[in-house]
């Protein structure tokens, strides 16, 4: 358990955690870390959370300002929730949720993030790989490097299961989408995510940002209108 901390200018990860149940991390601040330039898509960052890691909770805590993800659960976590935070400035992912089980991504304020990543869907404000039954809901995001992400990629299986983007539900969030995209992509060649694997973006506020074709979806790049006419 972390609970009022400030875990900041550390040289690989401000907080790290593995094969525990029960963490909680509130009212915190977690800043400035991986002074030494670890590489972002190992483990550097903010804060991490690998092998097996259960009923994580990380709430009221501003992540700023990391040299990589601010907020990284990976590798078969399980019931982890991202609640009320302030994830700002972070060069990767704001929030990043990677092939895991189960996870809540409410509530949080989400600026500035993934301008240091690569292109594509990665270095989102919210980004989910390989992952199920997670539920991002009630999120302001702006000026991201892209918004909010899913992406199928061939992961294997761990303690729970293979890892597959299903059951991933996006709804009520607020969106300024900024120079990067949104939705779902696939690097695997299985289009199911698009057909059968309940993916969805619903009942969510969209701000149009510089690109013209910002939202993939079912391996088509849309405009803001064409996204709008699929009901998301």
């Amino acid at each position: 358990m972390v609970e009022q901390v400030h875990a900041n200018q550390n040289g690989n990860l401000g907080i790290s955690g593995t094969a525990a149940s029960g963490g909680i991390v509130d009212r915190s601040e977690i800043a400035g870390n991986n002074t030494v330039g670890v590489d972002q898509g190992w483990s550097a960052g903010g804060a991490k959370w690998a092998g097996s890691y259960n009923n994580l909770l990380v709430e009221n805590t501003s992540v700023h300002d990391n040299n990589g993800a601010g907020l990284w659960v990976d590798e078969s976590d399980y019931n982890s929730t991202f609640t009320n935070n302030t994830v700002t400035n972070n060069s990767a992912t704001g929030i990043f949720v990677e092939i895991s089980y189960k996870a809540l991504v409410n509530d949080n304020t989400v600026t500035g993030n993934g301008l240091g990543s690569a292109g594509w869907l990665w270095g989102s404000g919210i980004q989910v790989a390989a992952s199920s039954d997670v539920e991002v809901t009630g999120n302001i995001l702006k000026g991201n490097g892209n918004a909010i992400s899913g992406i199928q990629q061939a992961r294997g299986s761990g303690t729970l299961g293979p890892h597959l983007l299903q059951n991933f539900n996006v709804h009520g969030n607020t969106v300024s989408l900024g120079a990067g995209g949104s939705g779902i992509v696939t690097d695997t060649g299985d289009n199911s995510i698009f057909t059968s694997l309940n993916t969805h973006f619903t009942d969510n506020t969209w701000t149009s940002g510089t690109l013209e074709y910002p939202f993939a979806w079912n391996n088509v790049w849309l405009t803001v209108a064409q996204w709008k006419a699929t009901g998301c």
